[in-house]
C-alpha cells in the first residue's frame, strides 16, 4: 500500500467518523461518551487484529512508557484542550483553525528530525489547504456572549502542540521498531482508561449508550480505520505533513455532507473554501 492510498482511506474514514459524531452531538450524546466510543472500540479492534495476524503484543518497558506518555500528554490532553478551546472561543472556527494548523508544525519538523523531503510544490499545496480550510471554519456567525478573556487561545495552542507531537512521537516510536498496530492498541487502551476515570469522576451515566449504540459502534469502527490508515500513511509518506494536510482537508467534505444530511449551513464562502481545499489536494497528490 502506498501513502496516497492510505491517506485517501484515512480521509474517507475521517469523513464518516465526523458525520456520525455530528449525528450524536445533535442527539445530545455527551462528548465523554463519544470519546469512549472513539477509543475503546479501536482498542478491542487492534487487540484482535494483532492476535489473529500473529503480531506479538510484547513491548519493552521503555517503549510502553513512551506510548503511555504519548497517550496521556498528547492524545488525551490534546482532546481535553481542544474541547475547552472550542467551548470558550468566540467562534469554534477560531479555535479549530489554530489547533488544526499543526500540519505546518509537523511538516517542518519532519524535515529536521526525520530528514523527510519537502518540495516547493507541496509547501504551496499545504498553504492552499490551510488557507481555504480557514474560509470554511471561520464562516459561521460569531456568538461571543460566553467569551471571558483570551484563555481559549492558550487552550487551542495547547491542542496544536499536542496533536503535532502525537504525530511526531508516533512516527518516532514506529522507527524504534514498534509495529503500528501494537502502538495503536496500547495508545487506545491507555486513553480509554483515562476516559473511564473521567466518567467516574464526573459521574456521567451511560444511559445514552443504549439508545445510540448503532452510531456509537460505527463511529468506533471508522475511528479504527482512520487511525490505522493515518498511521500507515505517516510511516511511509515522503513527509508526514502531507498526510496531515489530507487529514485536515477532510473538513471540506464533512462541511458538504453535513449540509446535505443535517441541513447545516452551506454558504458561498464555505463553497469557495471547499473548492480551494480540493484544488490544494489535487496539487499535492497529482
Amino acid at each position: 500500500m502506498d501513502w496516497i492510498l492510505a491517506s485517501l482511506l484515512m480521509f474517507t474514514s475521517s469523513v464518516a467518523m465526523y458525520l456520525l459524531l455530528r449525528k450524536n452531538q445533535l442527539r445530545k450524546v455527551p462528548n465523554t461518551i463519544n470519546n469512549l466510543s472513539l477509543f475503546a472500540i479501536p482498542a478491542f479492534a487492534f487487540f484482535f487484529y494483532n492476535i489473529f495476524s500473529g503480531t506479538s503484543l510484547s513491548i519493552t518497558p521503555y517503549h510502553l512508557l513512551l506510548v503511555f506518555l504519548t497517550a496521556l500528554l498528547f492524545a488525551y490532553l490534546g482532546n481535553v484542550l481542544s474541547l475547552k478551546g472550542n467551548l470558550l472561543a468566540p467562534n469554534i472556527g477560531y479555535s479549530l483553525l489554530i489547533s488544526k494548523s499543526f500540519v505546518i508544525y509537523t511538516t517542518i519538523l519532519a524535515v529536521i528530525w526525520f530528514k523527510s523531503q519537502l518540495s516547493l510544490r507541496s509547501v504551496f499545496a499545504i498553504i492552499i489547504v490551510i488557507a481555504f480550510s480557514a474560509l470554511i471554519i471561520l464562516s459561521d456567525k460569531v456568538k461571543a456572549s460566553h467569551v471571558k478573556g483570551n484563555s481559549w487561545v492558550l487552550y487551542s495552542l495547547g491542542a496544536f502542540f499536542c496533536w503535532g507531537n502525537l504525530i511526531l512521537l508516533s512516527k518516532y516510536i514506529y522507527n524504534l521498531g514498534v509495529p503500528n498496530t501494537v502502538f495503536l492498541f496500547y495508545l487506545h487502551i491507555f486513553v480509554t482508561l483515562f476516559i473511564v476515570i473521567e466518567l467516574l469522576i464526573k459521574n456521567i451515566r451511560l444511559d445514552s449508550v443504549r439508545s445510540n449504540w448503532v452510531p456509537l459502534f460505527f463511529m468506533g469502527i471508522f475511528s479504527t480505520s482512520f487511525n490505522l490508515f493515518k498511521q500507515i500513511g505517516i510511516t511511509i509518506a515522503p513527509n508526514l505533513g502531507y498526510v496531515n494536510a489530507i487529514n485536515a482537508s477532510s473538513i471540506s467534505m464533512v462541511t458538504l455532507l453535513s449540509a446535505l444530511f443535517f441541513s447545516d449551513e452551506l454558504n458561498l464562502r464555505k463553497m469557495i473554501g471547499v473548492l480551494g481545499v480540493t484544488a490544494g489536494l489535487i496539487i499535492l497528490l497529482v
